[in-house]
């Protein structure tokens, strides 16, 4: 049938007209299929080798009964994907510990109570608390007051530094405090005509958010996963006010020579002396929201450095802080809100380690690998207190290059030190706190930290890891030195000693 409007000629031209062929650029690729696949194989050969090879240690480890080798694959396995694979460290947890459950290792309440401990609602409170400082803006507020008195480039980077240490004892995670600082740090790298300086910048704030994090006690979730294997062990966990006491001055120093070295290293003499001005933004005005925040803020720190008085847990008092932030007529947010800014899948994740390190340890597994560490270490009954503390520090400031999570880092690591310490005789507390100290160090690359990844994605003047490599080459040694240098000045003559 000849279609309406169109000539025969042409229906026929139409026919014959071949397909145009398209311009070499703008041809389709080929699906990139086996590219891709060759691609995952690849990052899949060093996981998939480390489980095997777990696996065949598992089998041949007769030493252990049927349960402890399944503990065993499983916390390999586990912290093989926890370390160096993307795969949610939620997930991994709660796989691991409900295959444990289903194949007999572990009883069910095991998978049950893995949410049951006190970090995990100390975490709830201080995530709530912490979006309390962002939504009333006295987080952005405090570091724009400190920052106006700079005249310099050098002294707003001093500045800076200092404004970011005393947020380690109001915000729970290092995530969170990058996360609220990212606006803070938008406004000042628009004040700096250099873009080399505003790079050093976008280093500088999650650096000083990591390294203060050793100042106080709910600054990291490890320094709580800590305590908590403190607890199980039935030794006397950290209080709020003792951390401090021991990690501020070991904060503040480490944060400092960390911004010295960036200053040193990345900026220029004479971009250091340049003139430095606060952008003339005005802030959210004072209102009674503020005044609520700044008393309940207050009034938590209070109790916190005095259980004694009062009898009630860090998670008690921070759980009623969230409470009083949320309540109607009084709070600065809904109760909805503050919901919404709790990181649940790293309460998830929290849990579901901690359960499995308590395994570890209750199965015999954690002796059973310390025993065969033992044999092969330099580390025995006569090692002296300088080769005990600087092995352990060696040890806790380079796990961050095989654990890449901060709270997995303890959980992975605690737990065999633990039997480590009860069969050299040391003490357990003094040697968790100096592994807190060391594995709060992850300076090398920006996988190793949530808080130097986000500075990596800002744009278009994000962290360089280039930068990060060069000052964590040189911060390594000096870490190390004053984990040592705090150990035999301080906390050995604070009752620390090991």
């Amino acid at each position: 049938m000849r279609r309406a409007g169109m000539s025969e000629s042409t229906q026929s031209v139409t026919k014959l007209r071949p397909w145009p062929t398209p311009p070499a650029s703008k041809r389709l690729a080929p699906p990139a299929t086996t590219a891709s696949g060759t691609t995952l194989l690849w990052r899949a050969a060093l996981p998939l080798s480390l489980i095997t090879i777990a696996g065949v240690v598992s089998l041949l480890a007769t030493d252990l009964d049927t349960s402890g080798r399944l503990i065993f694959f499983t916390f390999a396995t586990a912290s093989t994907l926890w370390s160096i694979t993307r795969v949610d460290g939620a997930f991994v947890g709660l796989a691991s510990l409900a295959f444990l459950v289903v194949t007999g290792a572990a009883p069910e309440q095991t998978l049950l109570h893995a949410l049951s401990s006190d970090v995990i609602w100390l975490l709830i409170g201080a995530f709530v608390i912490g979006r309390s400082l962002q939504v009333s803006g006295l987080a952005e507020r405090f570091s724009r007051f400190c920052l106006g008195k700079a005249r310099t480039v050098a002294g707003a980077f001093w500045m800076l530094s200092l404004a970011l240490i005393p947020l380690a004892f109001f915000l729970p995670s290092t995530t969170g405090r990058a996360a609220i600082l990212a606006p803070v740090y938008r406004t000042i790298a628009a004040s700096f005509p250099s873009r080399r300086v505003a790079r050093a910048l976008a280093l500088l704030v999650p650096v000083i958010v990591l390294t203060s994090s050793s100042s106080s006690l709910i600054a990291a979730a490890s320094h709580l996963i800590v305590n908590d294997f403190l607890l199980e062990r039935g030794v006397e966990p950290f209080s709020f006010g003792r951390w401090a006491l021991l990690g501020a001055p070991y904060g503040v120093a480490s944060s400092l020579l960390a911004c010295g070295v960036i200053l040193w290293l990345l900026i220029g003499k004479k971009r250091r002396a340049q003139t430095f001005t606060m952008p003339a933004t005005r802030p959210r005005p004072w209102s009674r929201q503020h005044f609520v925040v700044i008393a309940v803020v207050v009034a938590m720190v209070t109790l916190w450095l005095t259980p004694s008085l009062h009898g009630l847990g860090a998670s008690t008092v921070a759980l009623l802080g969230a409470v009083l932030l949320c309540f109607p007529g009084v709070g600065c947010m809904t109760w909805a809100e503050g919901l919404r800014s709790i990181s649940w899948s790293l309460l998830l994740f929290v849990g579901s380690a901690l359960a499995v390190g308590r395994l570890l340890l209750s199965s015999g597994v954690a002796e059973w690998l310390v025993t065969g560490l033992l044999d092969a270490s330099p580390v025995g009954q006569n090692a002296s207190e300088l080769l005990l503390v600087v092995s352990l520090a060696v040890v806790a400031l380079t796990s961050h290059l095989y654990v890449l999570s901060h709270a997995t880092r303890a959980a992975v690591i605690i737990p065999p030190l633990f039997v480590l310490v009860a069969s050299l005789g040391l003490d357990m507390r003094s040697v968790a706190f100096i592994v807190a100290m060391g594995t709060n160090y992850c300076l090398t690359f920006p996988v190793s930290s949530k808080a130097l990844q986000l500075y990596q994605l800002e744009r278009p003047n994000g962290l360089d890891a280039g930068d990060l490599m060069r000052i964590g080459a040189l911060l390594l040694p000096i870490h190390l030195a004053l984990i040592t240098a705090f150990y035999f000045a301080y906390w050995k003559w604070m009752g620390l000693g090991i």
